[in-house]
């Protein structure tokens, strides 16, 4: 059995981790730089509060899978959390259909 991960799963990983930076991030002190696994976090968006991003409950993620198995040098993923206008917002918040919870 090999010790890697699949494609799939590590791309999940950067997902959640989506959730876990920025503003409104659900594990506090995780650095907006540095790296999970070989992946290495290149660029995320605006996290001030007056920001259009923030302000539409939007937050993205950009890494650089360089060494991380299945993906080419160079190659770039970007993870993003927010919804659209269109969803049930059942939390009162207006944004990001509570935190992604509903879908998890």
């Amino acid at each position: 059995m090999s010790s890697e991960i699949s494609r799939n799963v590590f791309l999940s990983i950067l997902a959640v981790d989506s959730y876990n930076r920025g503003y409104g991030q659900g594990i506090l002190g995780l650095s907006p730089s540095g790296n999970i696994g070989n992946a290495t976090i290149e660029f995320q968006s605006r996290v001030s509060p007056e920001s259009g991003e923030v302000g539409a409950g939007f937050y993205a993620i950009a890494y650089d899978m360089t060494g991380v198995a299945g993906f080419s040098a160079g190659q770039t993923v970007i993870a993003y959390r927010g919804t659209d206008a269109n969803l049930a917002d059942r939390c009162g918040t207006g944004k990001d259909g509570c935190n992604g919870a509903s879908y998890l």
